[in-house]
C-alpha cells in the first residue's frame, strides 16, 4: 500500500490558480476526469461546485471499464466529492472485486481512494452504510472476511498482513473526512481502548491516528473544504518560512 503522509492524503482544493477554486466547470463529467482533473491537486470545491448526483452512473462506469483504469482514482475521488448515496454500494464493489494475483499500482491507488471517498459521501449524506463499512473496517481481519485480496502491486514488500493493516488505515482516513458524529467514538475507542483483535494495528497508526482525530475534529467543525482550506494555510505559510 502506498505510504501517503499526512499532506498526501489531505489533497489540496486548489487547482492552477485561486481564481478557479470552487468554479463551476460547465464540461463532461468523463471528460473532465480524463482529461482535466489537475493530476493529484484533487479540486474538491470545484467538483462540488460542478457536478452533482447526475453525474454518478457515468462515474460509475468509469469505474468498471478496464480502458479507464489510469482514471480510476479520480472518478473515485469524484464520486466522493458529488456524494450521491446512490454510488456507496458501487464503491463497496470496486473495493471487494476479485483481483487475482498482484494488482496495479493504479487499482490499489483507485481502491484506497474508495474507501475515503465512502466517508467523502457520509459527510455530504451521513449515509450509515458507508459508515458502517468503514468502522467495521477498523479491524484488519475484516477485510480478509470481505475477501480482499491481500496482493500489493508488485515490487511493494509488505504481508498479507500489513496491507490490510493498510486498508484499515484508510479507513481511518475516511471516517475522519466523515466528519460524523458516531466516527468519534469509533476513532477514539480504537485509541483508548481497542479490541483484542485491533491491538496490533493500533500500535501500527500511534504515529497517525492523532493527526486524524485532528482532521475528524476539524471537519466537523468546517467541513471537508473548510477542513482543506485550513491544511492549504497551512502548508502555504510552512513555505513561507522555508524561504
Amino acid at each position: 500500500m502506498t505510504r501517503r503522509s499526512i499532506w498526501a492524503v489531505l489533497v489540496l482544493t486548489v487547482t492552477v490558480g485561486s481564481d478557479v477554486r470552487g468554479q463551476p466547470v460547465a464540461q463532461d463529467v468523463r471528460d473532465y476526469v480524463r482529461d482535466h482533473f489537475p493530476g493529484h491537486l484533487y479540486p474538491y470545491q470545484e467538483l462540488v461546485a460542478s457536478f452533482d448526483a447526475s453525474a454518478t452512473s457515468q462515474l460509475i462506469t468509469m469505474l468498471n471499464s478496464p480502458g479507464d483504469e489510469r482514471h480510476w482514482e479520480k472518478a473515485a475521488y469524484t464520486l466522493g466529492a458529488v456524494g450521491d448515496r446512490g454510488a456507496v454500494d458501487a464503491l463497496i464493489a470496486f473495493i471487494e472485486r476479485p483481483r487475482p494475483g498482484r494488482i496495479s499500482k493504479a487499482d490499489d491507488d483507485a481502491r484506497v481512494q474508495a474507501i475515503q471517498s465512502l466517508g467523502l459521501i457520509a459527510n455530504r449524506t451521513g449515509d450509515e452504510r458507508a459508515l458502517t463499512y468503514l468502522i467495521e473496517g477498523l479491524n484488519p481481519a475484516v477485510w480478509a472476511e470481505r475477501g480482499i485480496d491481500g496482493n500489493p502491486p508488485a515490487g511493494w514488500a509488505i504481508s498479507r498482513e500489513e496491507y490490510y493493516y493498510s486498508l484499515s488505515r484508510y479507513a481511518i482516513y475516511g471516517l475522519a473526512l466523515s466528519g460524523q458524529p458516531r466516527v468519534g467514538e469509533a476513532l477514539k475507542k480504537l485509541q483508548t481502548s481497542p479490541t483484542p483483535e485491533q491491538a496490533g494495528f493500533r500500535r501500527s497508526v500511534d504515529d497517525v491516528l492523532p493527526l486524524w482525530l485532528g482532521v475528524y475534529d476539524l471537519v466537523r467543525e468546517r467541513g471537508v473544504a473548510g477542513m482543506y482550506e485550513y491544511y492549504e494555510a497551512r502548508r502555504r505559510g510552512a513555505a513561507i518560512q522555508a524561504d
